[in-house]
């Protein structure tokens, strides 16, 4: 399998493909006997997933429409709490592997920006197997209702499909449906400044088609991540972070056609960045070593962005 063949806008699709590098599952972090909390969610009508789900053709290409512009203001308490509740109850239907709750709580456009597909079954169907590891929100403040009356937070987790130490930022967007709050967009978003204030910030540019980092040595302990796409030619990136059998280069991966599995020791965090967007991920004991960053991205004649030369290396010690 060659995980880095998966389109823009799958970058879900990819953590999962990657998810068993992490060597971290839902039993593995849940106590046993740990009984998940309750997922409240509406019943799916009857279906199946897709005979040929876009999930499963790693070459796909998808064409999305620019959003319309929204403007968006400070939420009041009590809507900020029904949204707190209803992304509560989202994790606990992830924690619990229900994966049918899952599908039903999320909006068409969320099903089709994850799958592809209209179809709600072909997220149960991506989801199906190894579960990933429980996700728990470290953090949530900055409520927001929008001219769409969509409600945004602005959270940090960690588990899902991060690996362990590894911690995420995102603003997720709620909009009702009926007397539910269904899960309508993830926006990737970075960290707030005073929650973790003596980590080491890594700057990380991706550009057409490069990683420029502000330091090739970082020291251990500690690390955030701030990437920022400033793509001229409008395009996203993915900047996929990996450990590599020992001597593989940059130059290695660029001109090898294709990194195996077998190239890879460790996987640490998968991050799909739009134009303009900017992401963090919080890492809690960088250990030494080289790691790889590497953009699976194609352009529009097929050509993987790593292939053009969107690798890049550092070092930590």
């Amino acid at each position: 399998m060659n995980v880095f063949r998966l389109s823009a806008v799958l970058g879900l699709a990819l953590a999962l493909l990657l998810l068993p590098m992490v060597g971290v599952s839902a039993q593995d972090a849940t106590p046993e006997g740990t009984p998940a909390a309750e997922c409240v969610a509406p019943e799916l009508p009857p279906g199946t997933p897709t005979e040929a789900s876009p999930v499963a053709d790693e070459g796909m290409e998808m064409e999305t429409e620019e959003p319309a512009p929204v403007r968006e203001g400070p939420a009041s308490r009590s809507i900020a709490a029904e949204a707190e509740a209803a992304m509560q109850n989202l994790v606990n239907c992830l924690n619990s592997a229900d994966w049918n709750g899952v599908a039903a709580l999320m909006t068409p456009d969320l099903v089709m920006w994850i799958t592809g597909t209209d179809n709600p079954y072909d997220v149960v169907a991506m989801f199906e197997g190894d579960p990933p590891a429980p996700m728990e929100i470290i953090d949530v403040r900055n409520p927001v209702i929008d001219t769409n009356n969509r409600i945004g937070l602005s959270i940090v987790f960690t588990g899902l499909f991060n690996g362990p130490g590894i911690q995420t930022a995102e603003t997720w967007y709620f909009v009702r449906d009926g007397d539910t709050l269904k899960f309508d967009e993830i926006v990737t978003t970075t960290l707030p400044e005073d929650l973790y204030p003596d980590a080491t910030i890594v700057t990380v540019q991706l550009v057409d088609y490069a990683f420029a980092l502000d330091m090739n040595t970082v020291p251990t302990g500690p690390v955030i991540f701030r990437m920022s796409n400033t793509s001229y030619n409008n395009e996203p990136h993915v900047a996929v972070m990996v450990t590599l059998v020992e001597g593989m280069t940059a130059e290695d991966v660029i001109t090898g056609g294709e990194l195996s599995d077998d190239a890879m020791t460790g996987f640490v965090n998968a991050t799909f960045i739009e134009p303009g967007q900017s992401a963090d991920f919080y890492v809690e004991d960088l250990a030494p070593g080289v790691y790889t960053l590497v953009c699976d991205v194609e352009t529009p004649d097929g050509t993987p962005h790593w292939m053009l030369g969107m690798v890049a290396q550092f070092t930590v010690e």
